[in-house]
């Protein structure tokens, strides 16, 4: 937790750690919001964090759903999640085709919604409501 990073311009200069692999170091890398020589791949995020806890990093870039969970969590008191959302990904439950499991989850989700226990869910592991 700092207050000399507030935005994406305050990177410049310093190392951001992600995970190797993933659409954030992708994202990082093509759209040049920070020199290649100071993104830090990792194997796992959770080494990321770390780094990020130790100094070792200056920030993370990741996915948001992670970021505000590791924020609202392990990283609580140490993090903060600063700047905006930089490319939505949607995320989602594969099933076979004719699966009656995707009908139970669809009802059980709309359930959930409509009950706000989706919120209450979503704001204890994220920090944060949902839109």
């Amino acid at each position: 937790d700092n207050d000399y990073i507030t935005a994406i311009e305050d990177l410049e200069g310093k190392v951001v750690a992600t995970r190797s692999g993933t659409t954030s170091y992708n994202y990082l890398r093509d759209h040049e919001l920070v020199d290649n020589d100071h993104i830090t791949p990792y194997e796992n995020i959770i080494e990321a964090y770390q780094e990020l806890e130790t100094g070792a990093a200056d920030a993370v870039f990741f996915d948001s759903p992670a970021l505000l969970r590791y924020a609202a969590t392990e990283g609580e008191g140490k993090v903060k999640i600063v700047g905006p959302l930089y490319e939505g990904q949607q995320y989602g439950f594969g099933f076979e085709k004719g699966d009656e499991l995707r009908d139970q989850v669809d009802e059980a989700l709309e359930t959930l919604i409509e009950n706000g226990i989706y919120a209450e869910i979503y704001e204890k592991w994220f920090g944060e409501k949902p839109e």
